[in-house]
């Protein structure tokens, strides 16, 4: 675990740091410029999702209480993340960097954890469903439509002023070209992502795309939830608009479970009951907390 826990670190670090470094024309057109984030974007996700899939394999709880451990470490880190705001150095490259291999590396562990619920495939209809619901309407009405304003103001002023609040829990990356590290998706995209694989690791079921899927021993990872976010940033960058990541990354995975192992199925009639309660109420809170907000 202390290897693995170094390694994460260090490979998302050193990334980080090595992009950060690469030197790009002042004259580079737009065209050339999205071109070079989209390849960027493409290789930070494969390394996150390759050193994730190793978190996911070793901590694969089988039951609740194999999280204990693992608790604690989220704890802690969740600690130094509070503690690492207050200071300076934490807003540079190789502080931004840390700051966001904790993020990462603690998501992952909740994710795990979270999996833990999960004991049948089509329990994840319900889960993906209700993420899809709450996702759309925070973006649209609720209090990520807030966040996102907040946020747009704050780096098209060029970063002056108060940092907000949600800055705190956007997962970020060097581009070439650019002096300070910049914001893809949120912390709780990734929790999703971990928590899908690591529920179907639990069924010995997975959903990397990478030859040998299910094998400890593979190097890279391509799971299907993390493809559909990076999908779903491209077009969002392309297009110019926030799209919520939940839905692309839930629509994706659902369609993956239906061809690949018969979702339609192996979905029992519990499955829509739990489906329609709980999307219904957390679109029914999220509404209600917009009209307050309006």
């Amino acid at each position: 675990m202390k290897i693995l826990f170094g390694t994460y670190y260090l490979c998302w670090i050193f990334l980080t740091f090595l992009i950060s470094l690469i030197p790009v024309p002042a004259d580079l057109g737009p065209l050339l410029q999205t071109l070079i984030g989209v390849i960027v974007l493409g290789v930070y996700l494969l390394v996150l999702s390759s050193l994730s899939w190793r978190v996911i394999k070793t901590m694969s709880f089988r039951q609740p209480r194999d999280a204990v451990g693992p608790a604690v470490i989220v704890t802690v880190l969740l600690a130094f993340f509070l503690i690492s705001r207050q200071m300076p150095f934490f807003s540079g490259v190789f502080g931004g960097a840390l700051v966001t291999a904790n993020l990462l590396f603690g998501a992952t562990l909740l994710g795990c954890f979270l999996a833990t619920a999960i004991k049948r495939v089509g329990e994840l209809v319900p889960v993906c469903i209700t993420a899809a619901v709450a996702d759309g309407i925070s973006v649209s009405k609720g209090p990520t439509k807030a966040m996102i304003a907040e946020i747009t103001e704050y780096y098209t002023t060029g970063g002056d002023g108060n940092i907000p609040l949600v800055d705190f829990i956007l997962i970020k990356i060097a581009l070439p070209g650019y002096e300070r590290l910049v914001p893809v998706f949120g912390v709780t995209d990734w929790i999703f992502v971990a928590l899908l694989s690591a529920a179907l690791q639990r069924l010995n079921l997975s959903d990397n795309l990478m030859p040998g899927g299910l094998s400890s021993s593979s190097l890279l990872a391509v799971p299907v939830a993390g493809l559909a976010l990076y999908i779903t940033i491209i077009i969002a960058q392309l297009t110019g608009l926030f799209l919520p990541a939940m839905i692309g990354i839930a629509s994706l995975f659902l369609v993956f479970l239906v061809v690949k192992y018969d979702l339609h199925r192996k979905t029992r009639r519990i499955d829509f009951y739990y489906t329609v309660i709980f999307a219904g109420a957390v679109a029914i809170s999220l509404l209600v907390y917009a009209t307050k907000l309006a």
